[in-house]
């Protein structure tokens, strides 16, 4: 039940114009049910075309042909503001001018059908005189009548009920709802009004009143998660800070520790530095001092050789420890960048992170701003609801109650939303801080270039082996004939900077197949599958061989060499045979021990070392993989998948500075003679590209020319070189 003076729960400013900030002066109600005296709301819609905002809640409002006129008056407003006026003056019991006798005596009335107030004599004179008898009935004694006691439902019984709006002469009786529930008289039902929808006052009002009660209560089912709502955008703005504040301290925190395995891989890359000069100076010390002892024994004629040996080694050592020089500077300009990276890193996730909590805050604000709108308007509302159910003024309440009801609809599907994105806008989604030690190397789509090397093809000569030294030479090597093989030394346009030709071991029967591998400086060594091994020298073309069975202590009679590899860091040379069995030797030729491969291999046609592992590729069997190097019996650290369905058979392997590894294999999926260019990743576990090539490529390796690494392939007879681009992607 409503209380009998609802004024007393409702605030004073409920009644005043937010815009002039003094009671209403003819006030008209927005849709949005809120309402401005008239003359405000003219200043604030002037200039406005078609529509403008409410000045309390934003809502947009058209505006009509009429202007001001156009929106309705708010009769309840002014009913409320009258009920004020005449509970001010029973409590201050003021004098006042009488309407009756303008004499300015202390009033006891009201007539309501005067608008004015009465001294004792003129509401005598309303009382008893015919004249004014109908005024009888809207007068109230103020005399007996205590503000405490006047409702709202009392007041609108006094008031006396309106004119048809088309006969002002004559009493309204009922209303018209096709024309917004405007009062009318019986002339107007056989009139203007015939045709329209007509209802008894007393009904419709009931009607409306029912509806705008079922309205206040659906919404106040919503009231507390409305007066909820600001204290959980609070909330969610405060975890949105915690939550910022913490993902920085993780940014900072990844940063640190990535900057600091950064520093410690510089600092072990200038460690092993100077390890290796520490090492080579005892060594070339060493090597020198037993020179000069030897020298010393020797008589004076052989000293210039020696003395020219000594020069030769330390040239060599030199060069060896400026290569290592150099490579240390390789590395440590890389790591100094990816340190680099890394700071800028570090910088733009902390960019990211305040550019999302902007937009968070941004969106929060918004929300707040529309949960602001809808509680400004939700209590305007419940004021008015309020004060309209309690006054049951049946002609005012069918004038308002429908615009009342209807702007409930739109409010009330506003404060259903739940507003969900509060809870994932307090928190990032953000990956965590990207590593910038992550290289890729992308293989050129086509061949930068391809040339014929010089007299290979005319010759008839097959090429098995190929690679490259530090100062650019590239180093081929084959069979020239049945008793010959070759070392040529070519420049990448294929023109032969100098060549030699060997002569197989006697009582060989093998052909005499060739092949090489890099060592330090310009070296390289070789061995011939006619069980022969030897240094050539680029620089001095020099040429130091060696049968193997002098080198290789029990040498199995009737085995015979299939490939080479050497690990120049470790200075290692790895020897391939026609059986599970490969040799390790120094870089002084001198045997260090037997390695024996895994079960399913059974000879390998080309090896290459990979960081720990050696890489091992085996022709007749088809398998690829990767085997540990320590002790004596090898054991399977992975195999490579296969680029396809199919027999693909491997016969080259080599590795890049990064750590990839690239094969020439036959193409499984085509019965033509092609072949495959794969690379794989720096574990051997995905294949990264396949590219086509020249279906008589026997070779790869790399080379780098002015710091940039590239492919090379060699075909085994038709003499052709191919150079690939290799692009290196860091971060």
């Amino acid at each position: 039940m409503a209380s009998a003076s609802p004024l007393q729960d409702i605030e004073d400013n409920f009644f005043n114009c937010s815009i002039c900030l003094d009671h209403y002066r003819e006030p008209k109600m927005l849709p949005c049910l809120h309402r401005y005296c008239k003359d405000c709301l003219q200043s604030v819609i002037k200039g406005c075309h078609s529509e403008f905002d409410c000045p309390m809640c934003k809502q947009a409002c058209t505006i009509s042909e009429d202007g001001v006129e156009g929106f309705k008056t708010d009769f309840h407003m002014k009913s409320l503001l009258q009920f004020i006026q005449l509970q001010k003056s029973f409590e201050t019991k003021e004098v006042r001018e009488c309407v009756g006798c303008n004499k300015k005596l202390k009033v006891v009335a009201y007539c309501f059908k005067c608008k004015d107030f009465l001294c004792s004599e003129c509401y005598q004179f309303h009382l008893n005189n015919a004249m004014v008898k109908e005024h009888k009935q809207h007068t109230l004694d103020l005399r007996n009548a205590e503000a405490k006691s006047l409702s709202l439902e009392k007041l609108a019984s006094l008031n006396e009920i309106p004119r048809c709006h088309d006969h002002a002469a004559n009493p309204a009786q009922l209303c018209c709802s096709t024309c917004r529930n405007l009062p009318v008289c019986v002339a107007c039902t056989y009139g203007k009004h015939r045709d329209h929808e007509l209802h008894e006052v007393g009904t419709l009002a009931k009607t409306a009143r029912d509806n705008l009660s079922a309205k206040l209560e659906a919404l106040n089912k919503y009231q507390k998660k409305l007066h909820e709502l600001p204290n959980t955008v609070e909330q969610t703005k405060e975890t949105l800070k915690r939550n910022a504040a913490k993902k920085r301290d993780t940014v900072k925190c990844q940063h640190e520790q990535q900057g600091m395995r950064l520093k410690e891989k510089i600092q072990s890359n200038d460690a092993k530095l100077e390890k290796r000069k520490r090492d080579l100076e005892n060594r070339k010390k060493s090597d020198c001092d037993n020179v000069r002892t030897e020298m010393e024994l020797e008589i004076q004629r052989v000293r210039e050789r020696f003395e020219k040996t000594i020069r030769a080694k330390e040239t060599a050592y030199n060069e060896q420890i400026g290569e290592y020089q150099m490579d240390h500077d390789d590395r440590a300009d890389s790591l100094f960048k990816k340190l680099g990276a890394l700071d800028s890193n570090a910088k733009s996730w902390n960019k990211i992170i305040d550019t999302q909590e902007e937009g968070n805050e941004s969106e929060i604000q918004h929300i707040s701003e529309l949960v602001d709108q809808i509680l400004k308007r939700y209590k305007s509302f419940k004021a008015s609801a309020a004060a309209i159910l309690a006054s049951k003024d049946d002609w005012t309440d069918s004038q308002c109650l429908p615009d009342v009801s209807a702007a409930s609809e739109p409010l009330l599907e506003e404060v259903k939303i739940d507003y969900p994105q509060l809870e994932s806008l307090s928190d990032f989604r953000m990956d965590e801080l990207p590593s910038v030690d992550r290289i890729n190397v992308i293989i050129s789509e086509r061949e930068e270039s391809v040339v014929d090397v010089e007299g290979i093809k005319a010759k008839e000569w097959w090429n098995k082996s190929i690679a490259s030294s530090g100062d650019g030479s590239i180093v081929i090597t084959g069979r020239a004939s049945e008793d010959y093989s070759y070392i040529s030394v070519i420049n990448t346009e294929g023109v032969t900077v100098r060549q030699g030709k060997m002569k197989k071991a006697e009582g060989s029967t093998y052909y005499p197949y060739r092949h090489c591998a890099p060592l330090s400086g310009l070296k390289f060594v070789t061995v011939c599958e006619t069980n022969l091994i030897g240094i050539y020298d680029v620089r001095n073309v020099t040429y130091d061989e060696k049968k193997i069975s002098d080198v290789i202590p029990n040498w199995p009679a009737g085995r015979y060499v299939t490939c080479i590899a050497t690990d120049p860091m470790r200075e290692l040379i790895v020897v391939g045979s026609d059986s599970r069995e490969v040799y390790i030797l120094d870089e002084q030729l001198s045997y260090g021990r037997t390695l024996t491969l895994p079960d399913g291999i059974e000879r390998p046609r080309a090896l290459a070392v990979h960081e720990e592992n050696l890489l091992v590729c085996d022709y007749a069997t088809g398998k690829t993989c990767a085997v540990s190097m320590e002790g004596r019996n090898a054991t399977l650290v992975y195999e490579f998948p296969s680029p396809g369905r199919g027999d693909s058979r491997p016969s080259s392997v080599c590795t890049d500075r990064n750590g990839f590894i690239y094969m020439i294999r036959d193409d499984p999926t085509t019965y033509h003679r092609r072949k495959l260019l794969v690379q794989y990743s720096q574990d051997g576990q995905q294949i990264l590209a396949k590219k086509i090539v020249d279906g008589n490529a026997r070779c790869v390796t790399t080379y780098n020319s002015n710091n940039e690494e590239k492919l090379l392939i060699i075909t085994e007879t038709s003499g052709k070189l191919y150079t690939f681009g290799l692009v290196t992607m860091e971060g």
